[in-house]
Order: C-alpha cells, then structure tokens, then sequence
C-alpha cells in the first residue's frame, strides 16, 4: 500500500532540495555568494542601515555580518561610512555595481522560478499556493504561524545546535 502522505513529503523535500541548489549554483555563477543575496537586498531597500540592524533583521550574528560586509565592501558592492553621530557605527550603502548585481540575479533567480512552474497556469498555481498556505498553517502551530523565512531559518539552525549539544 502507498503512503501518499510520506510520498508527497519526500517530494516537498527534494524540490526543496533541487530549489535551493539551483539558487546556489546562479548565485555564484552571479558573482554572490547567497547569502549576500539577502544582505545586499536589506542593504538596498534600507540606505544607511547599520551592521547590527542586518544582523537583528536576518537573525545571524554580528561577526557573521561583518564579515560578510567586509568581502561585500570588497567586492565593491556595498560602501561602509561612519555615522556622524556615532563614530563607533558605521552605515551601510549599496553601490551602483551592488545595485545592478541584485538586479541581474533577480531576473536569474526569476527564471529559476520560471522554469519551476513551466506549464502551470495561474490558476492551478493559485490551488497550489493554498495548499501549501494550509500545509503551512496545519503545521506551524501558532508558535511559527507568521514567522518569516529569514526567522524560521534561524530556528532551525537553533534546533540543530542544541541536538548537537545533546549529543
């Protein structure tokens, strides 16, 4: 007898797998590596956002920040100025080159996307979308319920240290 329950699991999970994979390999033939891709964004959309505000917004760590700012800045994506007012803090800015990096890499991770949902149409997708909206909801409780990507990551990696402290 076939567990559809464990089969469509299994599914969610390797397309997970595959979606992710994908992203990286873009990302990298980009020029970013991808987890820049979600500083460079908050860096763009937020001018003169600081290291610590990324780091609270992304849930990461400070250090993890700063380094990835320095090879950032490095790369001439973003550029780094102390505060007027507080010369300890530094205000981040993306550059024009950073700019039109997350440009490109939108429009590489659209076409991602894309081929994705090759031959479905806008209604089936809309099916789609609430099934995974219910899926969501049956088993996020309302402890995860609202939670956003960059949080639930997060949790999960806080998840996976503590049973690594437990071994």
């Amino acid at each position: 007898m076939i567990n559809y329950k464990m089969e469509v699991v299994g599914r969610l999970n390797q397309l997970t797998l595959l979606h992710r994979m994908k992203i990286y390999q873009v990302a990298k033939e980009s020029g970013i590596y991808a987890g820049q891709k979600f500083i460079l964004d908050y860096i763009i959309r937020h001018d003169r956002c600081t290291q610590k505000e990324i780091a609270e917004k992304l849930y990461v760590s400070q250090p993890s920040i700063a380094m990835s700012v320095k090879r950032m800045e490095k790369a001439e994506l973003i550029t780094r100025e102390s505060d007027e007012n507080d010369s300890r803090t530094n205000r981040l800015s993306a550059t024009e080159k950073g700019i039109q990096l997350m440009e490109k890499c939108r429009i590489i991770f659209d076409s991602v996307d894309d081929d994705l949902f090759a031959g479905f149409s806008a209604e089936e997708l809309e099916t789609f979308r609430k099934y995974l909206d219910r899926m969501i909801l049956n088993i996020s409780g309302k402890e995860f319920n609202h939670e956003d990507f960059c949080r639930l990551i997060a949790e999960e990696k806080h998840i996976l240290s503590q049973e690594k402290k437990e071994e």
